[in-house]
């Protein structure tokens, strides 16, 4: 079994196997490339050396060659978990940024009311 720290060894691995854990069906190279937003070359690097170690099945059908995370592989799980874990932290953290600018929108907006009544005060 491959380490922990190989895993995550390169930017275009940890795109692979985030994009992998989160699909119920295998894919192809090259949508995984688009999904993963990286290099068609890396991916197919990537992903012949996670198939080499094992954590990656690579599977024929017909034409096409599909690939996906081997969910009986002891890493799985734990990597199931992190970037599940992951997901949670961005969605959060989207979650706050937007938060304030909706405040921002909203203070904008009461100021600006403020100094319309103030005008029509004046009228």
């Amino acid at each position: 079994m491959a380490d922990l720290a190989s895993l995550f060894s390169s930017r275009a691995k940890t795109k692979v196997l985030r994009t992998l854990s989160c699909q119920s069906a295998p894919l192809p190279l090259r949508q995984i490339a688009s999904l993963s937003d990286s290099p068609l070359f890396s991916v197919q690097r990537v992903l012949q050396q996670l198939t080499d170690e094992k954590i990656i099945l690579r599977k024929k059908k017909g034409n096409l060659v599909l690939f996906a995370l081997d969910q009986i592989h002891p890493a799985f799980s734990l990597l199931k978990q992190i970037f599940d874990l992951e997901m949670q932290d961005r969605i959060a953290s989207s979650s706050n940024d937007y938060r304030q600018k909706a405040k921002g929108t909203l203070d904008f907006s009461c100021a600006a009311q403020r100094l319309l009544a103030r005008g029509r005060e004046w009228i």
